[in-house]
């Protein structure tokens, strides 16, 4: 069985080899999930399904990881197979910045909690609430930079601010603490390294027993590491525990319009396949695991509503509503912005003119020159080659008429298009539009001992523009 239709060149499909069509099962919807996590009581460096986010927060714990699998399910996900890492790279905690109202000389320090580490990057931000020394002075702590604060409680000598891994070290002097004074810092956050990416990655692909349409990197994209993923892409499809996926990844959160762009740009010329999607999107959005908002790429967000949506669906669709856990835009990125990140063929979030909430805004894969331009195309191709392939094993070894291979092998035939015509069924649930299977003419079955078979389906378009032509009528000229 095989495509040689010309406009689906990638399309082609062997019953006897390890090509497309030989996932273990159907588009599932389930992701795979890399990157670094605190905390959690999942082993690290092993696989672990998750469902819920209470099995997010005891098993990832905190970090990048556990934020974006968070995301991942508010917005629709289905299950993710996520392999959780020990940073290499350990946060690091900013020098504090006090500013006093008065004549106070309180002092704040800020470390980490022993040998724990930092779960996240945050913006520390202390005040003073009540004045007085420890024991009677109060404070209130935000890790938003003053977005969101805890509730007041009163001082002690250290506090361990939660979820963070940070220890707060207060100190009186002579004069102690005024209300009003406020400290801050910066804290960085955790890192892993592409040599962690990879092997993660690589259990995932390496196991036999899961299926998943994506593997989402948490950790910060960048040319080599992109590479290498491709690489381990292809690699898939030609090994025992054959598979298809998408890599999803992001580059380092920008902190300018016009560097976000430039990333883009950079990561988009590495890419020459179809297996990478790029999600440039970054928003205001809510960490739930702790309470607070700040600028964020919007990858897991994005996963989420791609894992939920139909395979046929474009990830784009507006009316699968308005994403969740998106506070903002980005105050500084404007619809030109957007506009040239869509441009790259990325994936971006946005708000339209006239609704509420944000959507995401782009579908198609990275490579402009792939014929199989979005992966809603790719993901449909594969489960009809899949189907129709099963329906074939059925028919291996039947005697054939070389003098009539057509007339003798109708019932391999309406076999595969049953398989063609049930996708096509549905209505607006139909996975395509039509497709049909048709024998290839002029075949050798005494000496190739094969038979060929076109497949060729219709896929539906998704319509990312819609123009709208205004004139206005006189009717005294209408003809």
């Amino acid at each position: 069985m095989m495509s040689n239709k010309p406009n689906l060149p990638d399309a082609y499909v062997d019953v006897l080899t390890r090509n497309l069509g030989l996932s273990p099962t159907t588009p599932s919807g389930n992701a795979g999930y890399v990157g670094y996590a605190v905390g959690g009581t999942a082993t690290i460096g092993d696989i672990v399904a998750v469902n819920t986010p209470n099995e997010v927060n005891s098993l990832i714990g905190f970090g990048e990881l556990a934020d974006e699998m968070l995301n991942h399910i508010a917005n629709g996900g289905k299950k993710i197979y996520a392999v959780p890492v020990t940073p290499s790279t350990e946060a690091v905690i900013g020098s504090v910045t006090s500013v006093r109202i008065g004549s106070s000389d309180g002092t704040v320090a800020l470390a980490k909690d022993g040998a724990n580490l930092v779960t996240n990057d945050f913006d520390i931000y202390i005040e003073i609430t009540k004045t007085g020394v420890i024991g009677a002075a109060k404070f209130k702590v935000s890790t938003d930079n003053g977005v969101n604060f805890a509730p007041s409680i009163v001082m002690t000598a250290t506090y361990v601010i939660p979820g963070t891994n940070i220890e707060i070290t207060f100190t009186d002097e002579v004069l102690g603490f005024d209300v009003g004074d406020y400290f801050t810092a910066d804290v960085s956050k955790p890192e892993i390294s592409k040599a962690e990416v990879e092997a993660a990655s690589q259990k995932l692909i390496d196991n036999a027993d899961i299926s998943f349409d994506d593997i989402v990197i948490t950790a910060d994209a960048d040319d080599a590491l992109i590479t290498s993923l491709k690489a381990k892409a292809a690699a898939a499809e030609g090994s025992p525990n054959y598979k298809f996926f998408f890599f999803m990844v992001k580059p380092l959160l920008s902190t300018t319009p016009a560097q976000a762009i430039t990333q883009a740009a950079t990561l988009v010329s590495t890419v020459v396949g179809d297996r990478i999607l790029i999600v440039t999107g970054e928003s205001v959005t809510l960490r739930t695991n702790h309470a607070d908002q700040r600028d964020r790429s919007d990858i897991g967000i994005i996963a989420g509503r791609r894992s939920a949506l139909a395979i046929s669906e474009d990830v784009g669709l507006f009316s699968g509503g308005a994403l969740n856990n998106i506070l903002s835009a980005r105050t500084d990125w404007t619809d030109t912005t957007i506009e040239e990140l869509d441009a790259l063929r990325t994936v971006t979030v946005r708000n339209f003119k006239g609704t509420a909430g944000f959507r995401p805004t782009n579908g198609w894969m990275s490579d402009p020159f792939s014929d199989i331009k979005k992966s809603a195309w790719r993901l449909v191709i594969d489960k009809g080659s899949r189907r129709t392939r099963l329906a074939a094993l059925g028919f291996v070894k039947v005697k054939v008429n070389p003098t009539d291979i057509s007339g003798s092998t109708i019932a391999l035939e309406s076999t595969m298009q049953a398989e063609l015509n049930l996708m096509a069924a549905g209505g607006t649930n139909a996975d395509i539009v039509d497709g049909t299977i048709t024998i290839v003419p002029d075949q050798d079955i005494l000496t190739t001992e094969e038979i060929l078979y076109d497949l060729a389906i219709i896929p539906f378009g998704h319509a990312s523009f819609i123009g709208i032509r205004i004139g206005f009528i006189n009717p005294l000229r209408v003809a």
